[in-house]
């Protein structure tokens, strides 16, 4: 397997998640970097990683979705799985280990992918709290056998093999939300394969810390996940407004703070509507 990571202008977060793949590569591991920004990666930025064989590709024109073809397209005809995950997560004890025992128990033909957990890095704001206890409320009402019809490329595994016959690739024009896009074309092609989630194999990241970048993260999630339900209207439950009120009620936070998370929920729902009527403006990129 190879893996591979998309980063932007965050030289120094790049930096940490490679210390700790390193540590965790007992062999010399294939790493696939697609850098789309300004900063400078050079050479004797990874002197200090004897186990990994890192490859960088450049691209200041490249969007996500774009970034993640080139680094498949790097790996396609190499490697039999190709791991992503994202420049800011950290990779929990054993994580390498984890995915790699796993799919060398796992016949090839079986799953499209398969995908690991995120887990919230704690932190003392209200909104970092509420934004990882919402992603795991949903992932938890999405997932039913193991089974889930979207990815997440903080932590999955593309079986390559799959990706080269059915030529699928993340579609470039969606700027927010194409993996969850691929996992639907995925599951659309060939329901006999699944995207597989494997609860052992996981990673941490950090929530938004203000109430600016929750609501932007939040507008942006709903905005992918609308236009997957129009799209697929049977692949994705929506988590209720009642429940999400329940939920929201139950935490443990001031009542200011929850009267905040509301408001700032009810401005990310009415923003994605607009989002949606203006095809994803650049407004919400």
């Amino acid at each position: 397997l190879a893996v591979g990571i998309v980063t932007n202008n965050r030289r120094d977060i790049l930096l940490r998640l490679l210390d700790e793949l390193h540590k965790q590569a007992e062999d010399l591991l294939d790493v696939i970097i697609n850098e789309n920004g300004s900063d400078v990666l050079s050479e004797t930025d990874f002197d200090g990683y004897p186990h990994l064989h890192i490859a960088v590709l450049k691209d200041q024109n490249a969007n996500i979705p774009r970034a993640r073809n080139r680094i498949i397209k790097r790996a396609i005809h190499n490697y039999q799985w190709l791991v992503f995950i994202d420049d800011d997560c950290v990779p929990t004890k054993n994580w390498l280990d984890t995915i790699c025992n796993f799919l060398s128990r796992t016949p090839p033909s079986r799953f499209w992918a398969v995908q690991g957990v995120s887990i919230s890095i704690p932190l003392d704001n209200p909104y970092g709290q509420v934004s990882g206890l919402l992603y795991k409320l949903w992932f938890d009402v999405n997932t039913a056998g193991n089974t889930l019809a979207i990815l997440d490329t903080k932590c999955c595994a593309l079986n390559l093999n799959c990706m080269e016959a059915s030529g699928l690739r993340f579609n470039e024009t969606i700027q927010y939300g194409s993996d969850i896009d691929l996992g639907s074309r995925m599951i659309h092609i060939d329901r006999k394969k699944q995207i597989y989630v494997f609860n052992k194999w996981k990673v941490f990241h950090e929530e938004r810390k203000d109430f600016i970048h929750f609501v932007c993260h939040r507008t942006r999630l709903s905005i992918a996940f609308r236009m997957i339900r129009n799209k697929y209207p049977d692949d994705l439950a929506s988590v209720g407004l009642n429940t999400k009120l329940r939920f929201l009620w139950s935490l443990n936070l001031s009542l200011t703070d929850k009267i905040k998370i509301f408001v700032a929920m009810t401005i990310a729902g009415a923003l994605s509507i607009m989002g949606l009527w203006t095809k994803q403006s650049k407004f919400f990129h």
